[in-house]
């Protein structure tokens, strides 16, 4: 669907709906963003002459849209399952120079699910010590004085993320401290807890969640990537709907792991945060 949302432009989302909650529709930006060298655009949604993509259905089921110009090519497909969908993005360097830190940034929003409003980020989870806490719980997503938010975006890294220094801090934080997040999944929960989103990414560098009522989004980014003359990568990432908490997206990513290990032959590590509370 192509519509004017948060962007000032008019921009093409892909939606998703769950037979059991027709009442909550789930907003995807695919991609929302391509950049190399953290900063030089490849493709920008924010771009009124790029915004609006034309996705063509798949022979089997899912949808996949195609792009390219003189500095790239880029491939995405969505493929549902039955209570996932995989996510993946190729970009393919067209130039005769190697692209530094190539990443792609999707975002699952929640504008048209009402039962998924979250003011304070209460309702969004990741891990820290094999422990699932509430974003709201955070050291400096609220003034402590006020009781009120001091940024609209939470940023939660992976420890090698932190050790090199390749972050930002959250502006308009009075302790800029970054947070650190163990475990690729950032759930989000209905309000009664009954029924719960997450997404993971496959190689991820750190979650996100921004509360700004027009988005309520949740991100899970993966690693940016070198990219050589001719050379493509692809990004992945998977987005889970359960019934149940968060607390079952976490089994489900969980089982999900294990099953597509036993498949390759591989053995499966015990996947980050298997102690669910």
């Amino acid at each position: 669907m192509q519509e004017r949302t948060k962007r000032k432009c008019i921009t093409t989302q892909i939606e998703i709906q769950i037979s059991e909650r027709p009442e909550d529709v789930f907003c995807l930006w695919i991609p929302e963003s391509v950049f190399a060298d953290f900063g030089d655009s490849l493709w920008l949604n924010s771009d009124p002459l790029q915004s609006e993509q034309d996705f063509r259905p798949l022979q089997i089921s899912g949808q996949a849209w195609d792009y390219e110009n003189e500095r790239c090519r880029l491939n995405v497909n969505i493929l549902p399952r039955e209570s996932t969908v995989d996510l993946l993005c190729f970009v393919e360097n067209r130039t005769d120079e190697p692209m530094q830190n190539v990443y792609v940034q999707n975002c699952l929003h929640f504008p048209k699910a009402p039962s998924f409003s979250s003011v304070r980020g209460e309702s969004v989870f990741f891990c820290r010590n094999e422990t699932w806490i509430p974003m709201s719980s955070t050291q400096h997503w609220f003034d402590s004085e006020e009781n009120t938010l001091t940024n609209t975006t939470k940023f939660c890294y992976r420890t090698a993320t932190l050790q090199q220094g390749r972050y930002s801090s959250d502006k308009g934080s009075r302790n800029a401290d970054p947070e650190r997040s163990d475990h690729c999944l950032i759930v989000k929960e209905a309000r009664d807890s009954e029924f719960s989103v997450g997404i993971a990414g496959e190689n991820w560098d750190f979650v996100f969640h921004n509360t700004d009522p027009q988005l309520g989004c949740i991100h899970s980014q993966p690693l940016p990537a070198m990219v050589m003359p001719g050379e493509a990568v692809t990004f992945k990432e998977r987005l889970y709907f359960c019934d149940g908490d968060h607390r079952a997206v976490i089994h489900e990513f969980e089982h999900s792991i294990r099953s597509e290990s036993r498949q390759s032959g591989e053995v499966a590590d015990k996947p980050s945060g298997d102690n669910v509370q």
